[in-house]
């Protein structure tokens, strides 16, 4: 079975609520979930199902599997 197959038929409701949710750390967090569960060749289908960018569900699985990484700025001498 093919990754769009399984999302159509297993991950139907979960992609509904995805698409309900507004935009933020929680609908970040349910997008990484779906993704870790179908595995890291999921990311362009899922993001077709979700009509969203790429390279945001890469972002938020990227998150999701190494931590949120803060950067540092030292500016001066």
């Amino acid at each position: 079975m093919s990754i769009p197959q399984k999302i159509e038929k297993d991950y139907k409701n979960v992609i509904k609520s995805i698409k309900n949710m507004s935009d933020g750390y929680e609908k970040d967090l349910a997008i990484d979930s779906l993704v870790a569960d179908l595995g890291g060749r999921g990311i362009s289908a899922v993001s077709r199902f979700l009509n969203i960018c790429r390279a945001k569900v890469k972002s938020c699985f990227e998150d999701f599997i190494y931590g949120k990484q803060l950067t540092l700025e030292l500016r001066g001498k």
